[in-house]
């Protein structure tokens, strides 16, 4: 009988920081073939040495509550450095990414926004400029959220960054970006318009009013429906219980959200299921095929409450199909790795990322929805290191394994890639 040992390594590997510390990404920003670590810090928070009486601030209706986080000192982040051994070197000042650090930060993801080859970072932070730091290829980065125009809303005012994810919406070859906020607060969809410039499409893209009310954490690009185009997941809850005694205009418990992509431009709320319908304090959303049924199932976790798994049921009525990338010169997982799909004259692109929504990490499996398609014409894998690999004209609702340097497997989802 074969037997497994997990070991803590984080003394070993050099990355137990103290601090409170909110979402994290593994990602190769140097391009050298083993995965780095970007942590994202919120606040100095120390437990020996808590005020005897906490101040405390007036929210809607009067209602007294925890101030925060303004008026705290934002933790630093930090950015730690593969070095292929086991262990990390913490690189946040030598890499440029600490001249953002006075910031509130929850969540994180990578991806190549300027479509340059190399990886970039975006930092959700709380009531503080978002952040995204374009990767300079020389192992620096810097923030250029500002100029890019997602530092703020469309309307220059702050928001209150929770969740966050990169994904190509309206298929243009280029990733767009979703963050999710704060109670008054709109969810922000900035559509990436090439370059280092994006625009805030909330409202035209029917966004704005749906989410106004309610407060956002965990979210993810992902075709529920399997038509080939990418809708949208919000879980919601508020972060105050005293909001249920007064007239606020909001709720603690709350349900969460489906958005479909229309193909116009627009997202419309949908209601799928007596999943969607309860109301709970959701945070965290993982996103994954646990059932190998061909769509993206949902795990939320919920605040003083069990768990919540949401199975989707009927997405796989749409053709669909499925590639899983292992490197060899590159990371084992292929983090980083492009997907471009061609099928029925149509194109869709993906990233394999795992790190994305919020304190959360996805199946890394790349799935592509194909509606009445029932071939693919083409894939197209381009590795971190710039290799590339093509598959043709293979059939739908199979499972692609495709090994750097080796070659391809078809197989039936579900079966064992290894």
């Amino acid at each position: 009988m074969n037997s497994s040992t997990a070991t803590v390594a984080t003394r070993e590997a050099g990355v137990g920081g103290d601090q409170y510390s909110a979402s994290a990404a593994f990602f190769d920003y140097d391009r050298d073939g083993d995965l780095d670590l970007y942590v994202a810090n919120y606040v100095v928070f120390d437990t020996e040495r808590l005020p005897p009486e906490p101040q405390l601030c007036t929210f809607f209706s009067g209602l007294r509550v925890y101030c925060g986080p303004k008026g705290l000192v934002g933790a630093p982040d930090a950015l730690y450095r593969n070095e292929g051994d086991g262990a990390f070197t913490d690189v946040t000042q030598a890499s440029g990414v600490a001249a953002a650090n006075r910031y509130y930060g929850l969540g994180v993801v990578p991806a190549d926004y300027d479509s340059d080859g190399d990886s970039d970072l975006f930092v959700a932070n709380d009531e503080t400029p978002n952040v995204l730091f374009q990767n300079q290829g020389d192992g620096t980065f810097q923030d250029v959220a500002l100029i890019a125009g997602v530092a703020y809303n469309g309307d220059g005012d702050v928001e209150a960054g929770m969740g966050a994810d990169f994904g190509d919406y309206d298929q243009d070859g280029d990733p767009d970006l979703y963050v999710t906020h704060f109670f008054t607060e709109t969810n922000t969809l900035y559509r990436n318009e090439g370059g280092v410039r994006f625009s805030d499409v909330t409202t035209t893209a029917g966004l704005a009013a749906p989410t106004v009310e309610l407060l956002g954490w965990g979210t993810r690009f992902f075709d529920y429906d399997n038509d080939g185009r990418l809708d949208l997941f919000v879980a919601n809850g508020h972060v105050y219980p005293q909001v249920d005694q007064a007239t606020t205009g909001t709720t603690y418990r709350q349900p969460n959200q489906l958005f479909r992509n229309g193909g116009d431009g627009r997202f419309a709320p949908v209601l799928a299921g007596p999943g969607l319908a309860q109301a709970k304090v959701s945070r965290g959303t993982s996103f994954g095929d646990y059932d190998d049924d061909g769509d993206i199932d949902l795990f939320v976790v919920e605040l003083n409450d069990a768990p919540t798994l949401l199975r989707n049921d009927g997405g796989n009525v749409g053709n669909y199909f499925v590639v899983q990338v292992f490197g060899r010169e590159d990371n084992r997982d292929g983090v980083g790795t492009r997907i471009g799909l061609n099928a029925a004259g149509k194109r869709q692109w993906h990233t394999v990322n795992g790190a994305a929504s919020y304190l959360s990490h996805s199946d890394l499996r790349s799935y592509f929805g194909l509606g009445a398609a029932q071939a693919i014409d083409r894939v197209e894998i381009t590795y971190p290191n710039g290799s590339t690999y093509a598959v043709e004209n293979v059939p739908a609702n199979k499972l692609l394994v495709v090994r750097q340097g080796q070659g391809h497997v078809l197989l039936e989802l579900g079966a064992n890639p290894f």
